[in-house]
Order: structure tokens, then C-alpha cells, then sequence
């Protein structure tokens, strides 16, 4: 995957991959992202309806103006 550009329009523009078992809202999904605010973060639910986790790495990332 590469991003071309995200614009750091506010602190919480973000753009990524999610991939999610189905359509519905609590469905199993993984998704990585890139903030504006904070760089990579991934988010994760392993099962129906549980909750959502989150890891934030330290890599950064630079953003158009």
C-alpha cells in the first residue's frame, strides 16, 4: 500500500487499510493508519461485537501542507 498524499487538514485526518470479516458494524476487522496527529496506529476486534484495541507505534510519519 503507499499513500500518495494525506493532508493534515486537523489533528485527527487519518488514512489507511481496514479489512473486516463482514459488512456490519461489529464485525472482526484489523485496520493500520496513518494520523496526522500521532503517525501508525493499528486497531484490531477479534470477535463479534468485542471490543476494539489499539496499538500506537512511534514511527512518524510527514505529511503534505
Amino acid at each position: 500500500m503507499h499513500h500518495e498524499k494525506i493532508v493534515r487538514s486537523n489533528r485527527d485526518s487519518k488514512g489507511g487499510l481496514m479489512m473486516r470479516s463482514k459488512l456490519t458494524p461489529d464485525s472482526p476487522h484489523v485496520s493500520l493508519l496513518i494520523h496526522t496527529g500521532s503517525g501508525v496506529t493499528m486497531y484490531s476486534r477479534a470477535t463479534t461485537g468485542g471490543p476494539t484495541t489499539k496499538k500506537v507505534s512511534y514511527i512518524k510519519a510527514t505529511f503534505a501542507k
